[in-house]
């Protein structure tokens, strides 16, 4: 295997890791987001809307890995 497809295939497996990655932020914001809905009720609607843009973020990603990379839906070329 040549250095660049070396590179290319690792390139591609670390962003599909970064897909898996998205949930631990999603799974941490919420958590987050019950702490301080508990502790700190005036400020919940930060935590909520973070919770809210890590959950867009992780959709957004893992649903365009899917249709471009793992189903191949869509062509790149």
């Amino acid at each position: 295997m040549t250095r660049t497809l070396l590179t290319v295939y690792i390139t591609v497996i670390l962003v599909n890791a970064g897909k898996y990655a998205t949930t631990f932020l999603v799974v941490t914001s919420n958590s987050i987001n019950k702490w301080v809905n508990l502790n700190y009720v005036d400020y919940a609607y930060l935590s909520f809307g973070l919770w809210v843009f890590s959950y867009i973020v992780s959709f957004a990603y893992t649903f365009l890995w899917d249709i471009f990379m793992d189903w191949g839906l869509v062509s790149h070329k």
